[in-house]
């Protein structure tokens, strides 16, 4: 422990001096607590992960088609009920408050082209990816996590900088709107189904997001059995690409991906439940339904 008992590092913990998270979340080793490692739900060979990722991805896709309108319909009219925007008064300028000229709307997926062209001149470097599990890039092992190899920390400092990261977009969402009469500029990422495991083909999460020039995460959240949806808020780390959000005002639960996963149709997506669980769920892109096509400003 350091002389003032705290333990962390002076600069409050887990950030660098660029604005980058540390590896090791700025706690020190004899205060990082020992958890279980998630279990990927996907084979160790490349190949394998790649075929079953796209099978399960169809598996929900074909489903779809047989409820997507019922979906839109559900989630217009609670997302545009009066007063749900009330319920989360310190979002000031989330995605939803501005125009866009996409085909789609924010069903309209993002490219990597798209992505990199997004950020321009801004430093982000190449695109990474992140794959979860013994067969990927990125796994636990004796309570620390591995990049590409490297250790990156613990696995409790691996989950706080997911939590800062999210934290940190919803800070921003939660300044003042611009009163310069300049529309913030937003990038959909699309619309996915949250998928647990391969034998859930409706999905009960669908999720749509979007990503603004300074990296801040903006989409909503909706439960189809309920009926009813929450925004998600977050933001993108420029020097590791890591993506973190959460839902309503639940930031003990975070979801996380690498922000260039998010331009494949099917991508793997860690959620960690507090500093005590992680589990490893499937993102899959939905296809806009009927109506929604019809409607592409919306």
């Amino acid at each position: 422990m350091r002389p003032d008992g705290g333990g962390l590092r002076p600069d409050g913990g887990g950030l660098r001096p660029d604005g980058g998270l540390r590896p090791d979340g700025g706690l020190r080793p004899e205060q990082r607590p020992n958890r279980p490692a998630f279990n990927s739900r996907l084979p160790d060979n490349a190949r394998d992960r790649m075929a079953d990722r796209r099978d399960w991805g169809n598996g929900i896709r074909n489903n779809w088609g047989n409820h997507g309108n019922d979906f839109w319909n559900d989630f217009h009219n609670d997302f545009n009920r009066p007063g749900w925007r009330d319920n989360y008064p310190g979002i000031n300028h989330g995605f939803w408050n501005c125009n866009h000229n996409y085909a789609y709307g924010w069903w309209t997926a993002a490219t990597v082209g798209g992505l990199t062209g997004w950020w321009a001149g801004s430093g982000w470097g190449e695109p990474m990816y992140y794959d979860y599990g013994t067969g990927g890039n990125v796994y636990y092992e004796d309570d620390n996590v591995y990049y590409n190899g490297q250790d990156v920390g613990s696995s409790v400092a691996y989950t706080e900088q997911a939590q800062q990261l999210a934290e940190s977009g919803a800070a921003q969402l939660a300044q003042p709107a611009a009163n310069d009469n300049q529309e913030e500029q937003w990038l959909p990422l699309g619309v996915f189904a949250v998928s647990t495991s391969k034998d859930e083909t409706s999905p009960t999460f669908v999720m749509q997001l979007a990503v603004n020039k300074q990296g801040v995460l903006s989409g909503t959240m909706f439960n189809t059995v309920t009926k009813k949806s929450k925004p998600l808020q977050g933001a993108v780390d420029p020097k590791t690409q890591r993506a973190s959000w959460f839902a309503g005002d639940n930031k003990d639960t975070i979801a996380e991906t690498g922000i260039y996963n998010l331009t494949k149709d099917e991508t793997s997506v860690l959620v960690h439940f507090g500093n005590d669980r992680t589990q490893e769920y499937m993102l899959v892109r939905l296809p806009p339904p009927e109506e929604a096509k019809a409607k592409s400003g919306s």
